[in-house]
Order: structure tokens, then sequence, then C-alpha cells
């Protein structure tokens, strides 16, 4: 009986002796693997930081010149002003001017608010 008790407690603390082993191993690779996965984090948060100033460099608008956009022609507006101060209507000058109706509206109101 008593051969059986200390075979037991052997086969006990064989397996606590190796369960501790085994969780201490586990502990290790957990302890590499967060670390990994730091370092993982700090390079992706640095790659996120660098998206996002080029980011904020795309949406800024370009520097003005002063200067009216291209396709916008001061000699066409102000021959479309002439025209539509003379009584002709904005459908009558999209041929003359290659503007659409709603531009040519938009213009005659501005006049309208400008006078």
């Amino acid at each position: 009986m008593t051969l059986i008790l200390i075979a037991a407690t052997t086969l006990a603390l064989g397996i606590a002796l190796a369960t501790a082993l085994n969780c201490h191993q586990l502990r290790r690779k957990l302890a590499s693997y967060l670390s990994e996965m730091g370092q993982q984090m700090a390079e992706l948060q640095t790659e996120i930081a660098g998206l996002s100033t080029q980011v904020r460099r795309q949406d800024q608008p370009p520097p003005s010149s002063g200067m009216p956009p291209k396709g916008f022609n001061l000699n066409r507006r102000a021959e479309a002003v002439r025209r539509m101060r003379a009584g002709h209507q904005p459908n009558q000058l999209v041929s003359a001017t290659g503007w659409s109706v709603a531009e040519l509206e938009l213009l005659q109101k501005v006049e309208r608010l400008h006078q």
C-alpha cells in the first residue's frame, strides 16, 4: 500500500512538474508573441501616420494664381452679359458661348444682383 502511495505521489509530482514547465514555456512563447505584435503595431502606426499625411496633402487644393479658371473666357462672359442686357435669353446664347443654359442663367442672376 505504501508503495502505491509513493508511486501515486511521484506520479502526481511528475505531472505537476511537467505542467509547470509547460506553463513556463507557454508564458515565454506568449511574451515573445506579444513583443512581436507590439513591434508590428508600432510599424503599422508609423505607416498609417505617413499615409495620413499623404492624404492630407492630396486633399489640399492647389494654390490659386488669382487668375480665372481655365476655360473661363472673360470675352465670352462679357459678350453673354451684353447680349442678355440686349434682351437675349440664356437658351439663345448656348451656341454663342459654349456654356450650358444653367451656367448662363446663373450668370444672368449674378448680373441682376450686381446691378
